[in-house]
């Protein structure tokens, strides 16, 4: 059981490194700060900056917001 957990936890995380890999790439293409993101999100500032630090607890509304400020899509699809 606690293998199972655990690559669970691993795939969950690895997700949201890549999702927020991403999100800081778009990010230094467009050369927005996390303050300007946030701003543009309407999200506060702590929540952008939590998020790209490695704290997820982030609803996926606003991950969708973010996508959009960035001029990107998030799709999200069970497979």
């Amino acid at each position: 059981m606690k293998n199972k957990e655990a690559q669970r936890a691993y795939r969950e995380e690895e997700m949201m490194i890549n999702l927020v890999v991403a999100i800081k790439r778009e990010m230094a293409k467009k050369h927005l700060t996390n303050k300007t993101l946030a701003n543009k999100v309407g999200l506060k500032y702590k929540v952008v900056t939590d998020f790209l630090n490695g704290h997820y607890n982030i609803q996926i509304g606003s991950l969708f917001d973010i996508a959009y400020a960035l001029g990107k899509k998030l799709i999200v699809k069970l497979v």
